[in-house]
């Protein structure tokens, strides 16, 4: 199974660290990813080992 995280925020915080968390948490059995804009988040993740996939020119519809 493949799993890709989609956060808007740029840095760690609450939700962030839960994500990383479970991102590490499935590693092995299940292919995870984090996207989110590129930012600190960035070295936080890789610190983790969690595989990222920065966004660029992101715009947040609602």
């Amino acid at each position: 199974m493949r799993v890709l995280h989609i956060l808007q925020s740029s840095r760690i915080s609450g939700a962030e660290n839960v994500v990383a968390d479970i991102c590490m948490m499935f590693e092995g059995e299940h292919e995870m990813m984090y996207c989110s804009p590129d930012g600190s988040i960035r070295q936080a993740l890789a610190d983790r080992g969690v595989k990222y996939f920065p966004l660029k020119n992101c715009v947040l519809v609602r």
